[in-house]
């Protein structure tokens, strides 16, 4: 209610409004239990938030590629605003916010930067990375998750702007 009477006052939209159902699509993609079981990412906080970050760089190398500004923005807003909520949920200060909020920008825009140059590193050598924070899992279970990640790609890079606005990833 309350973005919603700033919107109306300054004449913007609440963030990420516009995207909520891409994000939430995105979310939900990366809480599939397939990840956790399967590919082996630790379900802990860091392996979470390790899976947000990289479904969400993938919608928005989507966005890029068909020329949405806006729309990266607003899905880049709904992604800030749901971490910087559960930051403060799980208890951190307004001054560790900000702190902590420019790593995990900065994390998104490391595995933006490393999708984006696409087969400049081999994907499992990203994953062990930038989702298993450095420790591989067993070699099935990675790589099954690069095979999870390369069908992802496939499915955002076939959704056209409206379904994939709509939170309908892999869909016409």
């Amino acid at each position: 209610m309350a973005f919603s009477l700033l919107k109306k006052w300054l004449g913007q939209d609440a963030p990420g409004e516009g995207a909520q159902a891409l994000y939430a699509a995105v979310v939900a993609q990366a809480r599939n239990p397939f990840w956790y079981r399967e590919g082996q990412v630790p379900d802990t906080m860091d392996g979470r938030f390790a899976m947000v970050s990289l479904v969400s760089a993938l919608a928005m190398l989507r966005l890029e590629a068909l020329g949405d500004a806006e729309a990266t923005a607003r899905l880049t807003e709904a992604f800030v605003a749901d971490m910087e909520g559960q930051l403060r949920e799980i208890g951190v200060g307004d001054v560790g916010v900000g702190k902590d909020m420019g790593k995990l920008m900065s994390a998104l825009g490391g595995r933006l930067t490393v999708l984006r140059d696409g087969n400049a590193e081999p994907l499992g050598d990203i994953l062990v990375r930038n989702v298993y924070g450095g420790t591989a899992p067993d070699s099935a279970a990675l790589a099954q998750a690069v095979d999870r990640v390369e069908q992802l790609r496939g499915a955002f890079d076939r959704t056209p702007l409206d379904a994939l606005l709509a939170g309908r990833i892999g869909t016409a």
